[in-house]
This record gives structure tokens, C-alpha cells and sequence, in this order.
């Protein structure tokens, strides 16, 4: 279809150029017409189903009509016969199937003979075959049937000012969208997206009231089963825009207003549990009482609204804990499943939910006889789940849970035996089925995958690596990038096993032997989003020089597509519905797109692997300049895995690491909680025990936020900080750092030390590696790591590679944007950084040019200009880490403040040093451990070379002269590279040390990329 919209849009552009292909592609349809002919003389089906071949029936004829029309070559009057045939055709299989006899009779009575005539009476058949569309799907058993009346549609598309056009673009819709549910291609929803849309737009569809409405719970319902598919939630606000604006025009008794009620309570329901919003819930819960009171008994969609009442009074119970409401949740839900006739679709969601809710009050009651009813709801449920079901896997699951729950309440070991032995061996088989599934949304799918992985260390010898490769492999769907990067932020979080999902399937892989495949799937199931926005902003240059066209085609859709990123929400302001009918540029459509011309250009010779994962030949030149050390850390083993320059495609595997890590985690579970909420931890020299202290001293450190002086002291109860911080960085040396030297035969401490670079996953980035070290027992030379080498971090192997990349021989010329704010809107005085800035200007004197923003001058604007014109940048300033990670930020003029959102948007390709001289830079989040979503790391995807950060809250005093020092050292070359800005701020910290001061002084400043 791709080549023919292609075929289609050159013959716009050079109208007269078809006739040699033209002649040629007539000839084909008389062939057609003569193979269709002699078909007909064979057909041995009397029931009429012998349309499906004829020639008017064919993609490729219905396609070249209409792209022959708009062409202009006509195809010698073959158009005009066709639509007759078309129409003919249409009639008769109506009269065939028996559909609507009294308006076949009609229909045969118009006249045909004008264009505007045959399109009415056209648009009337498709009109009627749009509201048959199901059955007439099921009854021609083939998806390439429902694309024929798709195309056919297409083809009778009038001119703009058609009268009919809105409902032509409205059936055009319905038929996309009933397409999509049956083939669940995402192009197919958009079709439909779009048509609804259209119609809504059309000036004629605002002639009728009730003609609109239906425009605008159509494109509500569409957008909302995008929503669905993909969790945009910018969809899912504008389908609550138009559901709502039908809803409140629709009077009571018109027939479909409790159906376009429920739509809206349910769409509602889905808003709160994407956002937390109650007043979501709470108007969700009166739209869907407004439902059921106002459908009559008997009505075939009564259960169906109660099952959506009781899921909504089900959702408050679980938000406010009040028992009422879960009584009246279980109410509606018996209600529900008893009205729903046997067999029917419904039943098994039904019943699913009613046993969730009864064994929610048997945990608030303790009631056996909800526990038992409960589990046979479930039971109910899974048997009347059709085997390869989406949800299979899920109601198989909790059923599992729930009987193990009886087991332990009753003690029945038959539970147990059915739960462990049966149940979960199905569970295993129905998410690998449900992974694999293509009908899935990528959220079930991602799922599903992620459960099927667990389940294999669980219940077979060694896990499946297929089960990994599977879950990752759906990651890219999962996090869509059509999506705002909160919303993708949003999905990764809402799967509790993709958060720990690379770190597990690279377990996997050592344990298989495959150090390689670890590293592959590390790099590409960590900082997801990151890895992203590198490829849409990798360049083309040997694409550009020999398929310069396609090279085009695909930087101008990544270079829409980085704008769905970077929005700063989904959530769409959408007053009224028809201002929400300006839809946005359609990202999701602008998607697709570039996966086509990705497809495109990896049949290419030479370009096969283009924007493929990386595999450890590629990911190998990470370790250009030296040691690359991956510490990965799994509730099923702790490994480090080393790139060494001279190593190409071999991987290192720290064997003492390993086992001492191991034997640290005992049986305390999941690491991943560590950051989260507080867990026992056994007694004894523990890395979970240092993760956890360290949590709680950052808390303490972090009391106050903003770059001052704080009060030392002790904790009540505890240590002081640096005995804590002792004590910390001697186990990190002990277990962590010791065995890394060891591996890599990095002896000898020297004054001269080389340079390493730290990838560390999980809670792992959270911790000082590069400050790990003997300082109580030993300070000797040679007891701490900065004796032995000199350590950056890295989010990800392609972070490095893309440092490393050769920048263009004509640069500007050098220059420093040195950036003050000692007094942000809110925020404590912080005069050091004028100091700091002063410093910066002494050193740089003869040097360096300096251009200085400060006070009311440090404007967003005035900065971004000057982070485009400077190639290094220094920020002395306020800087906060946000709940919602992009929105973490540098505190700028006034008020206003440089996001981390902001700052990804500026492709950078001449910038070289970054340093953000403020709190709590490269901190990071403890929901998304592996995504890196700090300010430094958004530097580095800006295109910064080499940043210098902190881990948490610096002093106001010890900026200065940091910055002081690692200037000092930049300059002492001509021209300064940035390159050495990792050794300078080694002294500087040095420096520091020297002085005495205590660790909350230096371990905060950290250096990160090349």
C-alpha cells in the first residue's frame, strides 16, 4: 500500500507523465477481468461468495481508479464504468447476504447517471454496509475483504465542499476502526483518528446538532482506544473532551446516552489511574450511576454499565479504604454477572472482577466464605477465558494468588499443590503466548514478557533467555516515541518487571555464559529514553551520500517526531471540543512513518544494521580511551563486566566480584525496594546494608535544599555522617572497587594515574563508587581508588561512544558562557556563586573568552542563545531535583528556571564542556534507577562532551574554589581541551581532601562522559 500512496503522490506532482505506465497498468485490469471470468466458470459456491474475485473487488484496481483520476489519465473511461460495476456489485451482494432489502429497493431508484447522484447513492450503500461491518467481517473471513470496502471508501471521497463528505469521512472511520479491532494495526486506528476528526472539522457537519454529537463520541471513542493501545495521555484527554461535550448536549432519553456515559465514566476511570486525580474518579462514578439508573431493566448493555460501576465504587475502596464502598462495589458486580446471559463476551472480566473484590473484603473481613466465593469467581473466569486470550496469563495469575492465599489461611496443601504445580505451569505457557501475541497492547505484551522471564528462574533449571530477548525486544513499543517522555516515563514505571527487566536478562545471560549478550541487552534495556532521542539525532552523512532522498525523508520525520518527546506534557488544554478539533501534529502517525523508512533503508546494501541495537563489536569503542567497568546488580547475582581498549568484542568478567556480592544479598529479595521503603536487612558487612544507610544519609544531607553551609553533628541514635560515609566507602572498596583493579591488573597506586569510567545499574548509581576507599583504618597511599586511577560515570555505553565521535574540523571560536544567580525567586542567598564566577573570569584572562550572565540578565531565553553561541558553559546557580524528573531543573532569573526537558531540546553539536556547579545535578530518580534522568545526563543528550555534576547538596564555600582549580588546570593549555576536564577536577577535589575537609565537601562533585 506504501508504493501506491507513493505512486499516488508523485502523480499529483507530474500529472501528465502516467500515460506509458498508465497504458500498461490497463492492460493488467483487461487480464483481470479475463482470469476473474474464467474463475466464474469453476466456482463451485452457490452461495454468492464468489464476489470476493471479482476484478472490482481487487486493491490494486481500486487504487489505480483512483489514482488514475487524480492523475488525469482516466484510463480511457474506464473509472466511470467501474463505479457502476462497484455499485452494481454492491446492491447485488446486499440482496445476496439479505441485508436491508427494503433499501436495496430504494437504492436501485436513483439515478446514477451525475456525479453527485452515484456518490449519494454510493455513500448510502457504504452507509449501510458500515453499520453491517461485523457481521460482514466475520462472514467473509478475510482481513483483505474489510481493506477492499476501506479502499473503496477512499475512492469516493468527494471534493471539499460536498454536502455528504462529513459522513462519508465519518463511515470511513467506523470501517478503520472496526478494522483495527480485528487486525489491531495502529495505522489502521489512525486512519480512523483522522476521518472522525475530518468530520468533525467539516463546516456542513455543524448543520445538525445531533449529526456533530455523533462526530464527537465517534472521535472520542477512536481516540480513547489509541489511549488504550499506546497510553498516550494527551488521546485520552481529548477523548474526555469530546465524550464530555456529547454527553452534556445528548438529552436523557435519546437512546444512546447511558452507552456514551458509561464511554465517559470509563475514560475517566483510566485519567485517575494514569494521573491520581480524584476529582477524575468521583466524576467518573456519576456518569456511570447516570448509566445504569438510566438504562431499563432487561436492556442486552445493563451488565455491562453495573460491571463499570462496580469497577469505578471498586477503585474508591482501593484510594479511601472505606468498606461501604467495596460492599457496594461486590453489589453492583453480582448484579452485573447474574443479568449477563451464558457465553457471553463479558462474562469472564465480570468475573474476574467480583472475585478480586471479595477477596479484597475477605483481607478487610476475614470472611472465608468471600475468600472461597472469590476463588470461584476466579476459577469462572479462567474457564471461560479462550486459550491464546490477552488476559489469559493475568487471570491465571491471580488465581494462583489467591489460592495460595487459602493455603496459608487454611493450611489445604491441595491449594498449594494447584497453585504451584498446575496454575503455574499454565501461567508460564500463557505469557510466553500473551508475549508473543500480536493482538496485545504493548503494555499487556510487555507484561506478559516480563512475568514469562520471572518465571523461568522460578520453575525451571536456568532461565530462558528467549524470554528476555522477547521483553526487551518490546521495550521500544512499550516506551512508544510518539509518546511525551512523562507518559513513556509513566509505562515504565507502571510494569514493576521492566524496572529491574536488563539488569535480570543480563544475569541471565552470565549465567549462560553469554558476557556479550549481557552487555547487548544492559545497553539496550537501560536508559531506554535516552537511547531514543540518540537515534533520532544520528546522522546520515554515508545515507545522505548515496540515497540522499531517503536521507531527507528520514531526518525530517525524526526531527518531528524528537518534538513529541520534548513537549512539555501530554495533556492537551482543550476548552471546548471544537478547539480540541485542531488536532496536534499526529505523532503517532509520524511514527509509523519513520518505521517504514527505517524498513526502507535497512534493505539498502551497506545499511542492514542501521539503527539496529548495538551489537559488542559497536558497543566495544566505548573503551577507545580505557577501562569501561558495568556493574550490574539482580536479585539473582551481582557481576561487574569490563571493556578493555585492546579488547575488541571480548568482555571481562570480575569472577571475585561476583561471589562476594552474591554471598551479600542472602535471601533479603528484591534490591530494587531498597530505595523505596524501609527492609530488614540482615546484620553483618552487607552492600544492601550500604545502600540502605546511604539512602538514609542522603536524606539527612539533603534536609535543606540549595548550596549552604551546614551544621555538622550527629544523628540521634546513629553515626555521624563522615563515620557513615566511612564505613560506606570502605565496603564499596572492599567489595566493589578491590576485585574491578584486580580483574584488570591495575596494581599499583601511581601520581600519575590513568582513567576509568563507571557504568553502574540500579541502586548501584545512587552510590559514591569513584570516592570508595580506607579512611579510618588506612590513609595511606594506595588504600582508596583515586590513588589508582581517575574515575568518570557513564548512564550508557552509547553516551560514551557519542563523546568519542569526531566533531567537525571548523568549529567557532571557544568560548565560555559563565552564568551567576545567587538570589533565585524562593531560595536561600547563595553568594559564593558570584566568587565563583570572578575565579572563572581571573583564570580565563588572555585565555578565554568569557561572556557573563547574572541576576535579572540569566533569562531562559538569553541562556539557551548563549548555550547555542559558546561551546563551554558554566552554571553557578540554584538546582533542584522535581518529582517528575524532567521538570528537575537550574534556577534561572526570578522565577524562572532551565529544565531538564529544556535542555534536551538543544542539539548541541559544537558544545564540549558542561559544568553545573549547583545541587543535586546528577542525583537522578529512584523510581527510574536506569534511565539516568538528571540534569548532567541531559547535558551529555544535548551534546555536551564531558560534564562535571553533584550527587547531591554542595556547599556554598567549596564551589568556588573547585571551580577555581579545574579552570586552572583547562588552561593551562592552548587551546584547552575539554578532554582533561575529568583530571582537573581530580585535583581539584584533591585539593580539597587536603585541606581536611569532611566528605559531604568533595565526594558530591562527579564527572561524567569523555
Amino acid at each position: 500500500m506504501s508504493e501506491l500512496q507513493t505512486l499516488h503522490v508523485e502523480s499529483l506532482e507530474y500529472p501528465h507523465e502516467d500515460l506509458p505506465d498508465g497504458m500498461k497498468m490497463f492492460a493488467q485490469l483487461i487480464i483481470e477481468d479475463y482470469i476473474w471470468l474464467q474463475t466464474l466458470a469453476v466456482d463451485s459456491q452457490s452461495d454468492g461468495r464468489s464476489w470476493k474475485l471479482r476484478p472490482e473487488c481487487s486493491i490494486f484496481r481500486i487504487t489505480l481508479l483512483r489514482q488514475s483520476e487524480m492523475g488525469g489519465t482516466r484510463l480511457l473511461g474506464y473509472t466511470e464504468i467501474q463505479r457502476d460495476r462497484i455499485l452494481e456489485l454492491e446492491t447485488s451482494k446486499i440482496v445476496i447476504h439479505g441485508y436491508n432489502p427494503d433499501f436495496v429497493c430504494q437504492l436501485r431508484t436513483v439515478n446514477t447517471d451525475g456525479p453527485a447522484q452515484r456518490l449519494t447513492a454510493t455513500f448510502a450503500t457504504s452507509w449501510s454496509l458500515s453499520h453491517n461491518i461485523p457481521p460482514i467481517y466475520d462472514m467473509l473471513d478475510s482481513k483483505n475483504s474489510l481493506q477492499i470496502w476501506l479502499m473503496h471508501e477512499r475512492v469516493l471521497l468527494a471534493g471539499q465542499d460536498s454536502e455528504v463528505r462529513a459522513q462519508l469521512m465519518s463511515v470511513l472511520g467506523n470501517i478503520s476502526l472496526e478494522k483495527y479491532k480485528a487486525s489491531n494495526f495502529i495505522q489502521d486506528l489512525s486512519q480512523a483518528i483522522c476521518a472522525h476528526a475530518d468530520a468533525v472539522r467539516d463546516k456542513f457537519s455543524h448543520n445538525g446538532e445531533n449529526t456533530l454529537l455523533e462526530h464527537f463520541q465517534r472521535l472520542g471513542t477512536s481516540l480513547l482506544h489509541r489511549y488504550v493501545q499506546l497510553g498516550d495521555l494527551g488521546d485520552l484527554n481529548q477523548a474526555i473532551t469530546h465524550l464530555e461535550a456529547s454527553v452534556e448536549l445528548l438529552p436523557d432519553d435519546h437512546p444512546d446516552k447511558p452507552s456514551w456515559l458509561h464511554n465517559l465514566g470509563v475514560s475517566l476511570r483510566s485519567r485517575f489511574d494514569h494521573v491520581g486525580d480524584f476529582a477524575d474518579l468521583n466524576k467518573a462514578f456519576t456518569h456511570s450511576t447516570a448509566a445504569v439508573d438510566l438504562t431499563p431493566e432487561g436492556h442486552p448493555n445493563k451488565p455491562t454499565y453495573l460491571n463499570g460501576l462496580g469497577s469505578t465504587v471498586g477503585y474508591r475502596f482501593e484510594c479511601s479504604g472505606d468498606i461501604d464502598d467495596l460492599n457496594r462495589a461486590i453489589t453492583y458486580l453480582e448484579a452485573a454477572v447474574e443479568l449477563t446471559p451464558n457465553g457471553h463476551l463479558d462474562t469472564p472480566i465480570q468475573l474476574k472482577n467480583l472475585g478480586i473484590f471479595l477477596l479484597n473484603r475477605f483481607a478487610q473481613v476475614g470472611d472465608l466464605v468471600d475468600l472461597n466465593q472469590g476463588i470461584t469467581h476466579l476459577e469462572a473466569a479462567v474457564h471461560h477465558t479462550p486459550a491464546g486470550h490477552r488476559d489469559k496469563p493475568s487471570r491465571l495469575g491471580i488465581l494462583g494468588s489467591a489460592l495460595v492465599q487459602r493455603f496459608k489461611r487454611l493450611g489445604d496443601l491441595d491449594d498449594l499443590n494447584r497453585s504451584i504445580t498446575s496454575y503455574c505451569q499454565k501461567l508460564l505457557h500463557s505469557y510466553s503466548l500473551a508475549a508473543c501475541s500480536p493482538s496485545g497492547t504493548a503494555l499487556a505484551r510487555s507484561h506478559a514478557a516480563g512475568i514469562w522471564a520471572k518465571f523461568t528462574h522460578s520453575f525451571q533449571p536456568s532461565p530462558e533467555l528467549k524470554a528476555y530477548a522477547t521483553a526487551i525486544d518490546l521495550l521500544p513499543e512499550l516506551a512508544w516515541p510518539a509518546l511525551s517522555i512523562s507518559d513513556r516515563h509513566h509505562h515504565l514505571l507502571k510494569i514493576l518487571t521492566v524496572r529491574t527487566l536488563a539488569r535480570d536478562a543480563a544475569a541471565a545471560a552470565i549465567a549462560a555464559g553469554n558476557l556479550q549478550k549481557a552487555v547487548e541487552w544492559l545497553e539496550q534495556g537501560r536508559t531506554i529514553i535516552w537511547g531514543q532521542f540518540l537515534g533520532l539525532r544520528t546522522p546520515v552523512d554515508d545515507l545522505n551520500q548515496s540515497h540522499p532522498r531517503l536521507a531527507e525523508q528520514f531526518i525530517t520525520l525524526s526531527r518531528t517526531l524528537e518534538m513529541a518527546g520534548t513537549r512539555k506534557s501530554s495533556i492537551i488544554d482543550s476548552p471546548t471540543p471544537h478547539q480540541a478539533t485542531v488536532m496536534p501534529k499526529d505523532f503517532h502517525e509520524i511514527a509509523l512513518q519513520r518505521n517504514h523508512v527505517l524498513d526502507q533503508i535497512r534493505k539498502l546494501p551497506g545499511f542492514e544494521q542501521f539503527l539496529l541495537p548495538k551489537s559488542i563489536s559497536q558497543l566495544s569503542h566505548a573503551a577507545k580511551s580505557g577501562p569501561v567497568v558495568i556493574l550490574n546488580i539482580s536479585e539473582y547475582r551481582c557481576d561487574g563486566l569490563i571493556l578493555l581498549p585492546d579488547l575488541k568484542e571480548e568482555v571481562i568478567h570480575a569472577e571475585e566480584l561476583a561471589g562476594l556480592l552474591k554471598s551479600t544479598l542472602g535471601t533479603t529479595g528484591r534490591i530494587e525496594r531498597l530505595l523505596e521503603e524501609t527492609v530488614d536487612v540482615p546484620p553483618g558487612n552487607s552492600i544492601l546494608s550500604d545502600v540502605k544507610e546511604f539512602n538514609e544519609l542522603l536524606k539527612f544531607i539533603q534536609g535543606t535544599t540549595g548550596r549552604v553551609d551546614r551544621l555538622q553533628g550527629c544523628r540521634e541514635g546513629n553515626l555521624t555522617p563522615d563515620q557513615s560515609f566511612s564505613h560506606i566507602l570502605s565496603e564499596l572498596w572492599i567489595k566493589i572497587v578491590q576485585p574491578i583493579l584486580k580483574a584488570i591488573a591495575i596494581n599499583s597506586p601511581t601520581h600519575d594515574p590513568g582513567h576509568i569510567w563507571w557504568c553502574p545499574t540500579g541502586p548501584l548509581a545512587f552510590l559514591p563508587i569513584h570516592a570508595a576507599g580506607l579512611y579510618d583504618e588506612d590513609k595511606s597511599f594506595g588504600s582508596k581508588l583515586s590513588d589508582f586511577v581517575i574515575s568518570s560515570y557513564t548512564p550508557s555505553l552509547s553516551a560514551l561512544i557519542e563523546g568519542h565521535r569526531q566533531r567537525l574540523e571548523s568549529q567557532p571560536e571557544l568560548q565560555l558562557l559563565a552564568l551567576s544567580q545567587p538570589s533565585a525567586t524562593g531560595q536561600s542567598h547563595i553568594p559564593g556563586t558570584q566568587e565563583e564566577v570572578k575565579y572563572i573570569q581571573e583564570q580565563a584572562i588572555g585565555k578565554l573568552d568569557v561572556l557573563c550572565l547574572d541576576e535579572q540578565s540569566a533569562t531562559p531565553d538569553n541562556v539557551r542563545k548563549a548555550m547555542r553561541d559558546c561551546r563551554w558553559v558554566h552554571f553557578a546557580c540554584h538546582g533542584v531535583q522535581h518529582p517528575t524528573p524532567t521538570e528537575s531543573a537550574l534556577l534561572l532569573a526570578g522565577s524562572s528556571r532551565l529544565t531538564l526537558s529544556d535542555i534536551i531540546q538543544l542539539e548541541l553539536p559544537n558544545a564540549d564542556l558542561a559544568f553545573l556547579s549547583a545541587c543535586e545535578t546528577a542525583t537522578g530518580s529512584s523510581k527510574l534507577q536506569d534511565e539516568a534522568v538528571h540534569l548532567t545526563a541531559g547535558m551529555l543528550l544535548a551534546g555536551y562532551r564531558s560534564v562535571i555534576g553533584t550527587m547531591w547538596t554542595i556547599q556554598d564555600n567549596d564551589a568556588p574554589q573547585v571551580a577555581r582549580d579545574v579552570y586552572a588546570h583547562l588552561l593551562q593549555t592552548s587551546p584547552p581541551d575539554p578532554r582533561q576536564s575529568a583530571k582537573a577536577l581530580h585535583i581539584a577535589v584533591q585539593n580539597l581532601q587536603k585541606q581536611g575537609k569532611s566528605f559531604l565537601h568533595w565526594v558530591p562533585f562527579v564527572h561524567f562522559g569523555v
